[in-house]
């Protein structure tokens, strides 16, 4: 039996028509890479490139160990107290650094009172001392201010001999306690300096240069 063309055509027809076959190709679930074309008015979607390994599970970074995070704590503690040592050392600074300032103010203002107080009396350091003082060597200074004193002392009493040490001298000499009780001082002061070590600053000679003119003046009275 021969079939026209018009009876495959039907047949074909009536076959599409069915629901039971699938008239359109496939479109695959996911876009590997690429863009799909809008659609009336959806949006048009951006193009997407996957490689492998763009995206890791978290659970593949490794983990630190109990040591490593025992280091790291160390660490951090460490860092602690350096900073906290470092602050302490800059505050203990800035302190001592405000005393000695204050200190140095101090000295200067009694030194000026001094000095003040001597040329109004009328009394002046002795050239030789003075001079070394002028040239930083306080320990020379408060000696050639002893040596003056034993030197007016040797005017005053001629029975001093001069081989005689310092304390010697003390001793025996006729003083008033006043006068006397400066002497020692200053033989006090130029011992600790030149037999003792201690330092001599400024202050020092200033102090020694009061003993001096408190036994020059207690002397002077003894002596009228």
């Amino acid at each position: 039996m021969a079939f026209s063309p018009d009876d495959v055509r039907r047949a074909t027809d009536e076959v599409l028509s069915s629901s039971d076959y699938q008239t359109d190709l496939p479109i695959a679930d996911e876009t590997v890479e690429g863009t799909v074309e809008p659609q009336g008015n959806e949006r048009e979607p951006e193009t997407t490139t996957w490689s492998r390994g763009s995206h890791r599970n978290r659970s593949d970074e490794p983990i630190p160990s109990q040591s490593d995070r025992a280091v790291s704590g160390f660490s951090s503690i460490l860092l602690l107290v350096v900073g906290l040592v470092a602050f302490a050392l800059l505050a203990l600074w800035v302190f001592s650094s405000i005393q000695a300032k204050t200190r140095d103010a101090e000295t200067t203002k009694e030194q000026t009172h001094h000095q003040d107080n001597a040329e109004q009396k009328g009394q002046a350091v002795p050239a030789d001392a003075e001079s070394l003082a002028k040239q930083g060597l306080y320990g020379e200074a408060i000696h050639a201010l002893l040596l003056n004193a034993m030197a007016q002392l040797q005017e005053q009493q001629p029975t001093i001999r001069k081989s005689s040490t310092s304390r010697e001298v003390l001793r025996s000499v006729h003083l008033g306690g006043t006068a006397k009780q400066a002497l020692g001082n200053l033989i006090q002061a130029v011992e600790l300096a030149h037999f003792g070590g201690r330092a001599t600053d400024s202050a020092t000679f200033h102090s020694c240069t009061r003993h001096y003119w408190d036994f020059h003046e207690g002397s002077q009275a003894g002596m009228a």
